[in-house]
């Protein structure tokens, strides 16, 4: 999960996480899933679901580039709104 106050700050997150991820090829998906796990929670996010290394530098890349790639889901929170997760 990856979020910002606004779209652009989302962008530029993903852009500076896909830049120290790629630097750092000993870091696995779950040592970056760790480290996001109990940051705040903004406006804007993105939830990127991944199996490896490779498919979570898609996601970025594709955050990135404004895209949406197999499995990344970026959406805006309503004001007072929550977050759900559906499995």
């Amino acid at each position: 999960m990856l979020s910002a106050r606004t779209g652009a700050a989302l962008v530029d997150q993903a852009a500076r996480l896909r830049s120290f991820v790629g630097e750092r090829p000993e870091l696995s998906v779950l040592d970056v899933a760790a480290s996001a796990a109990g940051r705040s929670v903004f406006e804007h996010g993105a939830a990127l679901v991944v199996g490896d290394r490779a498919g979570l530098l898609r996601e970025l890349d594709a955050l990135v580039a404004g895209e949406t790639a197999g499995s990344g889901v970026e959406a805006t929170l309503a004001a007072g709104g929550g977050i759900g997760f559906l499995f």
